[in-house]
């Protein structure tokens, strides 16, 4: 292979000239894919704000839906008569999430729906208190006279009453009575008998609720400490079962004093989202009980929960309800959510103050699309947020992707392309520069032998000639330059059928030595007329070798003819056969002009002469240490060589032994 300087050698602008074209080829389609990719990309941040957008119109429209529903379905209620309402809001608070409720209030009661969603109510019903003349005779022995044993006993009419107010009243004061006395057990059984007291009330409570703080306190009395965490355990239970109907005031006192007992801190085991359905529930309440309007809707914030209110005016009372921010996730989500999903879409309801109502806040300054609710007529604004860019533009990275690969192939392929198709244009010319100069040089070996012929030819056809010494002269001269110019041509043949893969070789056993010997003396006769000098040096340990004796010749008298040629100040040229590690080794060295490092290579190459045989105008054809490099590799041989400018070459032919 040639060095690169050798075939970007002349005219290597042409090489210049493709990649040039083919960088601003590459360069355009470059350009071309950026401003491709660029409106990919304007593309897609387009598509995902048409998704944004589309988005919050599918939730405006689904909640303006589900709303609308909704306050029908309340206008209906409230035109119901009050049986059929309680009936209807038990049937439409079916579809409510757990953190939604339906309440219908009266003036001194609240109802529930579903039943025990709220842990407290706004208002419960009063009963009548029994006439105070029947405990009159009790209370004056307990209090005046502090007979609480004849107050006891006062007190057993009242508490066989059918009547039960009557007797739960009867049955608080006998307790009341024997905690006075001491007397715990008889306590415990009147609370006891008590709790079993139905359909009563003792100051607006439960006879079961007071019957089991009653407990309590006879028991923290009592230093029943493990009694009085049973029964602290069954009040707590019973209100988080809703057992009882409570305000808050007493809901928030007993839960208090169960978690006293208990040992628990914190908020009461009560879900937060229970806890503001009762909270807003208590709040619309005192409003109606003051000045509300007819209808309305709203958003409440209790225990940092957002609630929408809802209300509807009847006749005889209020329907209200309450809807936590999981009934809007459902409603969303039953209308196109799984699509914002697919598409990275999160939809976001905050307040009219920018306060999170549902969804979670995403960080940073995300694009968004949004629609305030003075627009929407609805009680939140509705932003759709991208938060998974990927789910819309993750086809385009991909396209993008693909495209930068095609890119960067086409561009690889365009510049790989130029680069082989400038450099075989090149070599091609090289070859062809090379193939002329072979012609001319030719041309200038066959001229000198031909010239020399044609002229001793005709001097001697003539008959002009000085005498016999001048004659034997010009026949030795013409003896010389027809073998020189049998040679050339012989050569050329063989070079020719190497070309051709067609040279035969007819291997002997030969002794290198004496090969050597023969053809140095011919040669010595060939340059001795020039001055030259040729010694040669034969070890007796050069081992035989099988060779082709005419084709080693020429290989040898190549290199003692290069040798001269190339050695115009020093006449001297020095030839050793010798063994080289089993092998035969013939070394022809001169001290001539030398051959650079980068041309060691390329000069065994056909029609390739060195840069100082062209400006010396020494004479050749360029294709002996190509036919020299042929020869060995078909003799398994090889050729090395050393040289240094201004110090001369040695080229050295290592043959296998013969065998």
């Amino acid at each position: 292979m040639k060095p690169r300087k050798q075939w970007l050698g002349p005219p290597h602008q042409l090489l210049y000239s493709f990649l040039a074209v083919a960088v601003v080829l590459v360069g355009v389609m470059l350009w071309l894919g950026w401003k491709l990719l660029r409106q990919d990309q304007e593309l897609a941040s387009q598509r995902l704000q048409e998704i944004r957008e589309s988005a919050t119109d599918l939730a405006v429209a689904a909640l303006q839906k589900s709303l609308s529903r909704i306050e029908e379905q309340m206008t209906r209620l409230v035109s119901l008569a009050p049986i059929e309402r309680r009936r209807q809001a038990a049937a439409d608070a079916g579809t409510l999430t757990d953190d939604c409720a339906l309440i219908l209030f009266q003036p001194d009661a609240a109802d529930d729906f579903p039943e025990r969603r709220l842990p407290f109510y706004p208002a419960v019903p009063r009963q009548p208190e029994p006439p105070a003349s029947l405990f009159a005779e009790a209370e004056r022995l307990e209090f005046r006279q502090l007979n609480s044993a004849k107050a006891v006993e006062a007190l057993r009419e009242p508490a066989r009453s059918p009547e039960p107010q009557i007797r739960a009243a009867a049955l608080l004061r006998i307790a009341r009575n024997y905690r006075k006395l001491g007397r715990w057990n008889e306590a415990l059984a009147a609370y006891g008998e008590l709790a079993t007291v139905k359909a009563a009330q003792i100051e607006m409570l439960p006879p079961e609720l007071v019957a089991l703080q009653a407990h309590l306190r006879v028991f923290e009395q009592a230093n029943r400490v493990e009694a009085a965490r049973q029964e602290a355990t069954l009040l707590q239970d019973g209100l988080r079962e809703r057992r009882w109907r409570l305000t808050r005031g007493p809901y928030e006192f007993h839960a208090g004093e169960a978690r006293r007992i208990l040992g628990q801190t914190g908020q009461s085991p009560e879900s937060v989202e229970t806890l503001a359905l009762a909270s807003a529930a208590e709040a619309l309440y005192q409003e109606w009980r003051g000045d509300l309007a007819d209808t309305g809707k709203r958003i409440l914030w209790e225990s940092n929960q957002p609630l929408l209110s809802i209300w509807r005016q009847a006749n005889d009372g209020l329907a209200l309800l309450l809807l936590g921010p999981r009934w809007l996730e459902a409603r969303l989500n039953e209308n196109r959510g799984s699509t914002f999903a697919r598409e990275g879409i999160a939809v976001i309801l905050t307040d009219a103050e920018g306060r999170l109502v549902l969804g979670r806040q995403v960080t940073g300054s995300p694009r968004q699309a949004l629609r305030l609710a003075s627009e929407t007529q609805l009680p939140w604004n509705v932003h759709a947020v991208t938060v998974d860019p990927d789910a819309v533009l993750g086809p385009a990275r991909t396209r993008s992707g693909i495209l930068v690969a095609a890119l960067g192939l086409i561009s690889a392929l365009i510049l790989a392309g130029a680069y082989l198709v400038g450099r075989a244009v090149t070599r091609e010319m090289a070859v062809s520069r090379l193939q002329s100069e072979f012609v001319s040089s030719v041309s200038h070996e066959f001229r000198t032998p031909l010239s020399s012929l044609c002229l001793l030819s005709d001097l001697l056809a003539s008959g002009r000639v000085a005498g016999e010494a001048d004659r034997n002269e010009y026949y030795s001269v013409l003896v010389r330059e027809s073998r020189r110019l049998r040679r050339l041509v012989e050569g050329l043949l063989n070079f020719g059928r190497m070309e051709a893969g067609a040279m035969q070789y007819r291997f002997e056993t030969i002794d290198p030595a004496e090969l050597v010997r023969e053809l140095s003396n011919d040669f010595q006769h060939e340059v001795e007329a020039s001055g030259y000098r040729i010694e040669v040096t034969a070890g007796k340990d050069a081992p035989l070798v099988n060779a082709d004796r005419t084709a080693l010749g020429s290989v040898v008298w190549n290199l003692l003819d290069n040798a001269v040629k190339y050695s115009p100040a020093c006449r001297q040229v020095w030839v050793d056969v010798l063994q080289d590690g089993g092998r035969a080794a013939i070394r022809v060295r001169d001290c001539g002009l030398g051959i650079p490092v980068s041309e060691q290579r390329s000069i065994f190459e056909k029609f390739t002469r060195g840069e100082a045989a062209r400006r010396g105008g020494i004479g050749g054809t360029g294709v002996g240490l190509a036919m020299v490099q042929s020869i060995m590799a078909a003799h398994g041989g090889e050729v090395r060589l050393e040289s240094e400018p201004g110090r001369g070459s040695t080229f050295t032919l290592l043959l296998p032994g013969a065998s």
